[in-house]
């Protein structure tokens, strides 16, 4: 009778697993009509649905479960005895490795997550070794229009309802930006494209491999839809192009594909330097993103030689971090209690804008953010020091059991180096510089798109490698981001004080935080933003002269009115180098 439970609740949660993917896979599948209708409002829906379909689908399952045990949801051998049913009916090979993580989320709603949850499944180490179900291989000419013919062919398998406004001229000048970067002559090789198309705000990517200096590189071809109709927008060659197409800073694609194991084996031979998690969040697939995350965290804890301890840098106000050495992300867990800040917040309101972050288009500066429930730690595993912190910061969140630590919730974010310690880690100027100079572009973009960070101190802010030559600031702390459009932007002259110069009042820019900008939630004195901002003495007269309307109260609100009538297309964010870039 107890196998027979199992076997019934085994395939209740796999039916709830099949609807969830069918819903998935559904709203993937309007992704191309929305493109091409221009249907950029509907888009942004079918991304919120789709972050949201997979929680209604575990609640609801986790609501079968109890329904059919009733009190023994928390019986571990049971639970035992339903994964071993699961196994034998999740057998698709093309899925099983999605079908795997959802149990494991539907069981962490009754039962702590712990390493052993995360041991790597015999068939997640089958790759494929031939690319045939998602793969479109082209077989290319030596000629002088080897390149155009290139182009075109990859374009006639990837049509669209929507005509080109002039296919022959964005060719053209695609083949001349690839001919003065390809390393050596098409046509030794032939070139793998990709079937599925990526779709993300209000462009369509193809991507693919050529052959390159002894080795297959990324070729990525995106489209846009203007008023007018399609263009080439870019043509991306090489690790570096391509490398912010995969950034924990962009939000994720929409894809429609039957073969997702596939399609991530031949992402990973294009971008090997990115993690499993980093992959699988670009393109939607969440959940298998946070199991590559924990079990890499839970990898490197095994042997017992590292610990979680401490982030190095200023305190939060709001969130508590801590990290692990060699891991890529910093965890943080909210503080019951926060400590002084200018404007009060609560939970809720925070928790609120983090999944703001996880919803919104992040147009390559806002890191990506993952959040989990119900996840067990041996005790060994901590500091001690900063065990005692975690315990005394968050009680609600975080408890003892024996020789574990749970956590209740907890969020993991890519690990950056702040702004402010960045400054004193004695880089080169010229690199300071441009990464100040990139600072003030970010507050920019993100005002283009109604979000203003509230907190603007450097700490709050960091600096991540883009490819392997190139640095991008971004934001990381989201506990006091608000809307531009509510913002009250007030006016009040610089304090000059014995000094000519603008900056005289403002030569510690480690104030403390009781005298900065904020006086009231929500009234800004855009003059103080010279303060607040941090920006290394060295650096603060070629930073106003690039960025001085920063600080004058009429940019902001006269960004306001252009928010309130929401002018089209005001900023599109480009990720990408502009040598690559075509309109």
């Amino acid at each position: 009778m107890k196998d027979h439970l199992a076997t019934i609740v085994a395939r209740g949660v796999l039916h709830g697993f099949r609807v969830y993917y069918a819903g998935f896979k559904e709203i993937m599948g309007r992704s191309k009509r929305r493109f091409e209708e221009r249907d950029w409002a509907g888009l942004q829906v079918d991304a919120d649905e789709r972050l949201s379909l997979y929680q209604k689908a575990v609640e609801r399952t986790a609501e079968y479960f109890v329904d059919m045990v009733e009190e023994r949801a928390e019986d571990a051998a049971l639970w035992q005895r339903i994964q071993e049913a699961y196994e034998i009916e999740a057998v698709d090979p093309a899925n099983g490795d999605l079908a795997r993580a959802y149990f494991r989320s539907v069981k962490r709603r009754f039962i702590p997550a712990e390493a052993e949850d995360f041991a790597p499944h015999q068939s997640d180490a089958q790759h494929p070794e031939q690319f045939v179900e998602e793969v479109r291989v082209i077989q290319l000419s030596r000629g002088a229009e080897a390149i155009s013919e290139l182009l075109r062919k990859i374009l006639d398998h990837h049509p669209f309802q929507t005509p080109y406004i002039d296919l022959d001229e964005d060719i053209r000048q695609a083949s001349q930006i690839l001919e003065d970067r390809l390393a050596e002559k098409l046509g030794q090789r032939p070139v793998a494209i990709l079937k599925p198309l990526f779709f993300r705000a209000r462009r369509a990517h193809i991507i693919g491999r050529v052959w390159s200096r002894g080795r297959y590189v990324p070729l990525v071809v995106a489209i846009t839809n203007t008023e007018q109709g399609l263009r080439i927008a870019e043509v991306l060659l090489g690790d570096e192009e391509t490398s912010a197409l995969f950034s924990f800073t962009r939000s994720h694609f929409h894809v429609v594909t039957n073969h997702h194991r596939e399609m991530m084996a031949f992402l990973r031979s294009l971008a090997p330097d990115k993690s499993p998690a980093d992959l699988y969040a670009s393109v939607g697939y969440n959940n298998l993103a946070k199991s590559a995350l924990l079990a890499d965290m839970f990898r490197l804890l095994e042997s017992g030689e590292k610990k979680f301890h401490r982030t190095s840098g200023v305190s939060g106000t709001v969130m508590h971090a801590f990290d692990l050495d060699e891991f890529r992300f910093v965890l943080k867990i909210i503080r019951d209690r926060f400590l002084p800040r200018r404007v009060e917040t609560t939970r809720e309101k925070v928790k609120r804008r983090y999944r703001f972050v996880q919803y919104a288009e992040r147009f390559g500066r806002i890191l990506d953010i993952f959040h989990f429930h119900h996840v067990r730690f041996k005790r060994s595993s901590f500091d001690e020091k900063l065990l005692s912190e975690l315990l005394e910061t968050a009680p609600s969140t975080i408890h003892l059991d024996g020789d574990s630590v749970v956590f209740d919730e907890f969020y993991a974010q890519r690990r950056c180096v702040p702004l402010d310690i960045f400054y004193r880690s004695g880089a080169d100027p010229a690199i300071i510089r441009r990464v100040v100079i990139d600072f003030g572009f970010l507050h920019k973009e993100m005002a283009a798109r109604n979000i203003f960070t509230g907190d603007v101190v450097p700490n709050n802010f960091g600096v991540v490698s883009i490819g392997k030559r190139n640095m991008r600031v971004v934001s990381f702390d989201y506990d006091g981001y608000s809307r531009v459009t509510d913002m009250n932007f007030l006016g009040e002259p610089t304090k000059a004080g014995s000094s000519d110069s603008p900056w005289a009042v403002y030569d510690d820019w480690e104030t403390p935080e009781e005298s900065m900008v904020i006086n009231e939630e929500w009234d800004i004195m855009p003059d103080k933003l010279r303060l607040t901002f941090g920006i290394p003495v060295e650096f603060r007269a070629e930073f106003e002269r690039v960025h001085g309307e920063l600080y004058s109260t009429e940019y902001w609100t006269a960004l306001q009115r252009d928010l309130r009538e929401n002018s089209p297309e005001r900023l599109e964010g480009f990720p990408y180098p502009m040598l690559a870039k075509i309109v």
